[in-house]
């Protein structure tokens, strides 16, 4: 395969990570509201939602949409065990025992995340228990997106589940699915670049009729820019014209010093 260079791509430089009880308004960690759909059960609706600011200076929001025997809401009732920065330590949200999740730290719980940390995410499903077991990701933040391994939805509830992504200064949303889970447990591993490539969803296994596909969602039109303003599209560029270009420029330089 010849070598290849690819062109300039957006990168994450900052997160956030917003975690809230339901009180009639969605919020995200910026601050800003925004409209969801409701039909949970269960006595305490906790839902979770990660900020991503991208070096062109768009803002991605992230949330997680369940559809079930029950209904839609999205955000999908999510909770956080714990994240962990790239010094390895460990910030405990959440903790579960008997059956039951409750927090350690106060709700709200937001706060400004590095590049390079990890976040234990947590679902119920609308069913109406308090038992946050029925859904598990460790998301790791890296600059050109994130991915998760070994992620886990479980319960009698069907599922159709989504990570939502929106671009708040383009008005601009990606839905990446992930696998249909019938009644028992399904797993899966993932991952979401943003640089304009496929999100791959793979090594899915279990109570799925997906088990042993891949699954690929290309992000929209105009979802990611280039710093300079440009579509992001993973298209390489020919080494050979990067070895061109540069000996152009090694040739004027040479003709200024003369």
């Amino acid at each position: 395969m010849p070598l290849q260079v690819y062109g300039e791509e957006p990168k994450i430089v900052k997160a956030w990570l917003g975690v809230y009880e339901y009180n009639g308004t969605y919020y995200d960690p910026l601050g800003n509201t925004f409209d969801g759909d409701n039909s949970y059960n269960g006595p305490d609706y906790i839902y979770t939602v990660i900020d991503y600011q991208l070096d062109n200076g768009d803002i991605i929001r992230q949330v997680i949409k369940l559809n079930d025997d029950d209904g839609t809401t999205d955000p999908a009732p999510t909770a956080v065990l714990s994240w962990t920065d790239p010094d390895g330590n460990t910030h405990t949200i959440f903790e579960q025992s008997g059956g039951n999740t409750y927090n350690v730290t106060s709700l709200p719980y937001t706060t400004e995340i590095p590049v390079g940390s990890q976040i234990k995410i947590i679902m119920n499903d609308n069913y109406n228990d308090d038992n946050y077991a029925d859904g598990y990701w460790d998301i790791y933040i890296s600059e050109d997106g994130i991915n998760f391994s070994g992620a886990h939805q479980g319960g009698s509830y069907y599922h159709n589940l989504s990570f939502v992504l929106q671009n708040l200064n383009r008005n601009i949303t990606w839905e990446v699915q992930m696998p249909y889970k019938n009644s028992g447990n399904e797993y899966y591993s993932g991952i979401i670049p943003f640089n304009g490539s496929e999100a791959i969803i793979y090594n899915i296994s279990g109570d799925t009729p997906y088990a042993g596909q891949t699954l690929q969602y290309a992000p929209p039109t105009n979802f990611f820019v280039t710093p300079g303003g440009g579509l992001s599209i993973r298209a390489p560029i020919p080494i050979g014209a990067v070895i061109v270009s540069i000996i152009v420029m090694l040739f004027i330089s040479y003709k200024r010093v003369e």
